[in-house]
């Protein structure tokens, strides 16, 4: 039903008084109700003996191959019984792994060493990417702003923020689209510090590190330009 203007509500409606079927006792409610009782006290003495659903179906209503056997507890989701998986626990407990936390986790880092699914590129890659394509949500304010900047002063650069292009396991905010290994990275300086428990510039020397490792070129713009900001401040690489 929907409420319109003009409509009284919900609080404000015509009431009604009811006879309780159990103790006689009058109660006034709202005129919709269908209420028999006057409190969940007397509803409850009311069934107060009606017989069960099942009473004398003994030999009519046989159970199923799945049904559960008298005195026979089974854990749910399991097929084996209560007091093996009691056993199995307790064995578990002995043998350090509830009782001695950081061995378990010594246990946990070498089978990772032995077999870790992201030292596998292409499985390392694929988290990434799908990682990156719904973290957050894309471009950001920052990286809206500078593809104005892109398209006002015709740049050479292209917008992969959302994972379109990996470098070394790090992904730019822009790429250079002439074939030159230029990259272009949008930050902002205090959420930088806040993040890294860091400085700025150090988040800049080792962001511009990571890229010259694998021959690219790095520039950062960060917040405080983009106001101010002309292709010069780019060191040569606007094209």
């Amino acid at each position: 039903m929907v409420f319109k203007k003009g409509m009284a509500p919900w609080n404000k409606l015509p009431t009604k008084i009811v006879i309780c079927e159990q103790c006689g006792a009058e109660k006034e409610i709202c005129i919709n109700h269908a209420q028999k009782f006057c409190s969940h006290n007397c509803q409850h003495k009311s069934l107060i003996g009606i017989p069960s659903w099942n009473k004398g179906t003994r030999g009519i209503m046989k159970p199923n191959r799945t049904s559960f056997k008298k005195g026979h507890k089974i854990h749910l989701g399991t097929k084996k019984p209560l007091k093996e998986l009691q056993k199995r626990t307790l064995t578990r407990r002995k043998n350090g792994w509830f009782r001695n936390p950081e061995q378990h986790k010594e246990r946990i880092r070498s089978k990772m060493k032995q077999n870790n699914p992201m030292s596998n590129p292409i499985f390392r890659m694929r988290a990434i990417e799908r990682g990156l394509a719904g973290s957050q949500v894309r471009p950001t304010n920052l990286e809206r702003k500078f593809l104005d900047i892109i398209e006002k002063h015709n740049l050479p650069y292209k917008y992969c923020g959302n994972g379109e292009v990996i470098i070394g396991y790090k992904n730019p905010d822009f790429v250079n689209v002439n074939g030159e290994k230029i990259c272009v990275e949008t930050a902002d300086k205090s959420q930088k510090e806040y993040h890294t428990k860091g400085s700025w510039q150090d988040w800049e020397r080792k962001r511009k590190g990571h890229f010259t490792k694998w021959g690219w070129k790095c520039v950062v713009v960060w917040s405080d330009e983009l106001e101010t900001f002309s292709p010069e401040q780019m060191g040569g690489y606007h094209g």
